[in-house]
């Protein structure tokens, strides 16, 4: 603690490392309180909230305080803080929210990230933006601490910050491992290891699992014996609920915690000295292809299989058992991949915009992905949030004011439009359904959303009303509309996924969606639908519909008429093997009407061509062999010799450039077979210049002329040796194996005996004949006599005639 004082009187930045139970969360801020000099708010963001609150709570109790006085908490929909509050407990989006009113930070001398090395979104964020307001607020520092905490990363990001590292004072841990076995189920697993545990040791258990799904399963399995009491814990249970988990057992009592991760870390359950874990959580992967975001299950990274078993050792020595191997954990990364890698980034892209800045001009730990940020632009330009020049409209602007997520947004703002517009109820309807977006909704056998909400618990429908209840306000409304259907849902729930539209396939079975991506669908009596909740598989085209909404197409056109356009295409026919060119009327990729465009549209045809050459890959196109070969040869002299700077003609390369190299030669051209009459050879060297193409022709040449005169033609490969095959008899003569592109690479010979058959393949000719050569012409002279094999190769007329022809016979 005198350490992390006096650094923070000195420097700026600090990355703390400390592991589990040493009080980075409860005993740090408050001695920073105490003891630093610090006039201003101490703000710490935590990533979760129950652990904000609770450690809120814990830090004013320990000051004999009421929440909201020196310490006080802020989180999306709840707070508790005063004029008085010193030390502000953040979680989600506060922080993020509180850099946009204020950039400079004014009122705040200290930002404490908590727990960085769960790496959420806001997290990232916040540290980004938070560097820019050190450069214009010279009295703000910044602490990032974590149990488990990635220095190096850190380091780069931060080059000026101080280490501080501390052991701790844990106590000893006892690790054992019992695998679940191949035939039982991992709940049924899980529950004999926690009964084992419960018999054989004292204290309370903590366990591990994924999701919800297995706590209920779990919890069903477990015969306990009586004064043993069982609770569950996740984010989505009430907070009464939650706040029993982690209190003290009743006297004579113990307990047993069923946890997802939100137990890993920050989170102090009373008297646990017993953790079994499975080694599995769920987290949440965006896939760019659907626009869907989906749960996947996967095994823990090492760093979170230490927090998990450090929760034993908190008070006392304790014991942890993990449900599966060490040989498995060795196999995990040290660090989970960084939430930014994996989400969808909507909601980032337009904190940025608002901040004025792009993605490149902030110092990120890991920077987002440039692909999903432009998937990210389009949408928000969809939703109406972004113009055609890149910049947030006046109505993104409402949309974080209101503090939601930009599809909530979207559909709160035409809500409030289809009012205006004489729509009854819509805004009252349109809060509810903004809501609703928020939770996680449960499915139904129908895939209805009205189906689906009959099931909601009471805990969602509480959560729900509040969160409708906030959005009404801000919209000036009341008394939203919370009955399972109404006829204004599908015009609103387009709103907020216009790339969700989905018009039903001729097969009934499928739909295809506007972002492109098709859904299949348990039934699909709706011709045009929403799709609210879609699955999908990594590396398969189409997805699984969960959850849907029907849609009007009349009123999608009445009230959307800036979705609809007709546009020229040219769409490659299989059949015929050329272009038919046509008028299309589209919404996104969907395609409603067709009219045939009797003048073809050029630019519709070159964009025709792109398509199906990108989609099919270059392997499709009929390149001649000459232009194959010498692209090998430019691909492969341009690995050995990179100082001659020759393009990249690999096939990612010329699909990305096909509007520089291809298009032009294709202006008219609408049928394959004409492609069969193009020059592919000048096509291909009309990438390089005439020094160039002399440079391949001398290092990397089509032919080799052989010691018997005849020119063989060598074959290059990318990421394999140029090779050649000629008679053994054809190289005599020459002692050393011939080279090319500077004598950097040795041709690899395919030695052939006199018949044609492989004697050796060999990029050492000097060793193949002092050491391979005498025992190929013992077992060779005898079967082909009438062909020379001489003692000394390396010093014999080279030939690939026979003795007699060499004697004039």
């Amino acid at each position: 603690m005198p350490q992390l004082i006096a650094a923070l009187s000195h420097h700026r930045q600090i990355l703390l490392a400390a592991p589990p139970g040493t009080g980075k969360s409860t005993v740090l801020p408050l001695e920073i309180l105490r003891q630093s000099q610090m006039q201003g708010l101490i703000v710490m963001l935590e990533p979760r909230r129950l652990a904000a609150r609770h450690i809120a709570a814990f830090l004013a109790q320990q000051l004999g305080e009421s929440l909201g006085e020196t310490v006080g908490y802020q989180m999306r929909g709840d707070s508790k803080r005063s004029a008085k509050t010193r030390l502000l407990i953040v979680t989600e989006g506060i922080l993020t929210r509180m850099l946009q009113d204020d950039p400079m930070l004014e009122s705040v001398s200290l930002v404490i990230f908590d727990e960085f090395h769960e790496r959420s979104l806001a997290a990232d964020l916040g540290l980004a933006l938070c560097q820019q307001s050190l450069e214009v607020n010279e009295e703000l520092k910044l602490l990032v601490m974590s149990a488990t905490l990635d220095i190096s990363a850190l380091q780069q990001t931060l080059p000026q910050a101080t280490v501080l590292t501390s052991e701790g004072r844990s106590f000893p841990v006892s690790v054992t491992y019992q695998p679940v076995p191949s035939q039982i189920p991992l709940d049924k697993h899980c529950a004999r290891v926690v009964e084992q545990q419960i018999n054989e040791h004292s204290g309370n258990i903590l366990v591990f699992l994924p999701g919800v799904a297995e706590i209920h399963r779990v919890r069903a399995q477990l015969r306990v014996p009586s004064g043993v009491d069982v609770y569950g814990l996740y984010g989505q249970l009430p907070l009464e609920e939650q706040r029993a988990a982690i209190a003290p057992p009743t006297d004579g009592h113990r307990k047993i915690v069923l946890a997802t991760n939100i137990a890993e870390t920050s989170l102090t359950i009373d008297g646990i000295r017993i953790v079994v874990d499975s080694g599995l959580e769920r987290v949440a992967q965006y896939h760019p292809g659907s626009g869907a975001t989906r749960l996947m299950t996967r095994m823990v990274c090492q760093s979170s299989a230490e927090q998990r078993a450090g929760r034993a050792g908190r008070l006392e020595s304790g014991e942890c058992v993990r449900l599966y191997s060490g040989e498995q954990l060795s196999h995990r990364p040290r660090f989970n991949d960084p939430q930014i890698l994996r989400s969808d980034l909507n909601a980032l892209l337009m904190q940025l915009k608002q901040w004025g800045v792009e993605s490149n001009d902030l110092n990120w730990v890991d920077a987002p992905p440039q692909g999903i940020l432009a998937s990210s632009e389009q949408l928000l330009r969809q939703l109406g949030l972004v113009d055609e020049h890149g910049q947030l409209t006046p109505a993104a602007r409402q949309v974080s004011q209101w503090g939601c997520e930009p599809r909530s947004g979207a559909l709160l703002l035409k809500a409030r439009e289809l009012q205006a517009q004489g729509c009854a109820d819509a805004i009252k309807r349109g809060a509810y359904l903004a809501a609703l977006l928020e939770e996680a909704l449960p499915r139904s056998e129908t895939g209805q959303l009205n189906d689906a909400l009959i099931h909601l618990n009471a805990f969602q429908k509480k959560r729900l009303k509040q969160q409708m209840r906030r959005y009404l306000s801000q919209l000036g409304e009341s008394g939203g509309i919370e009955r399972p259907e109404h006829p204004l849902d599908g015009l609103l729930l387009a709103a907020a996924w216009p790339d969700r539209i989905g018009m039903r396939r001729s097969d009934h079975r499928h739909y295809l969606l506007a972002n492109g991506f098709a859904v299949q669908a348990k039934r699909a009596d709706s011709e045009w639908i929403v799709a609210i909740d879609i699955g999908w598989r990594q590396g398969h085209a189409s997805g699984q519909l969960y959850l849907f909404t029907p849609l009007s197409l009349d009123m999608l056109q009445q009230f959307y008429p800036n979705w609809f356009g007709w546009q020229s295409v040219c769409e490659f026919d299989n059949q015929k093997q050329q272009f038919i060119s046509e008028r299309q009327q589209k919404l996104g990729e969907l395609t409603l009407a067709r009219q045939k465009n009797e003048q073809r549209d050029g630019q519709a045809l070159q964009q025709g061509w792109l398509n199906v050459i990108r989609q099919r890959g270059m392997a499709w196109l009929p390149v001649s062999d000459k232009a194959a070969h010498f692209r090998q040869r430019v691909q492969a002299l341009a690995t050995w010799c990179p100082e001659l700077s020759l393009p990249d003609l690999s096939d990612k390369a010329l699909l990305a450039t096909l509007e520089q190299w291809l298009i032009p030669y294709l202006d008219g051209v609408s049928g394959y077979k004409a492609l069969d009459c193009l020059d592919w050879l000048n096509i291909i060297q009309s990438q390089l210049d005439w020094s160039q193409i002399s440079q391949v022709n001398e290092l990397a040449p089509v032919t080799y002329r052989a010691p018997s005169g005849r020119n063989v033609v060598i074959h290059y490969q990318a990421g394999q040796s140029p090779r050649m095959s000629l008679k053994l008899q054809e190289m005599f003569g020459t002692p050393q194996s011939p080279t090319i592109a500077k004598g950097r690479v040795p041709l690899t010979i395919e030695l052939l005996s006199p018949a044609g058959r492989v004697l050796q393949l060999t990029q050492d000719l000097a060793s193949f004949w002092q050491n391979g050569y005498p025992q190929v012409r013992k077992e060779m002279r005898g079967r082909y006599s009438k062909h020379p094999w001489p003692e000394d190769p390396t010093t014999s007329i080279a030939t690939a005639k026979t003795k007699r022809y060499l004697r004039g016979g």
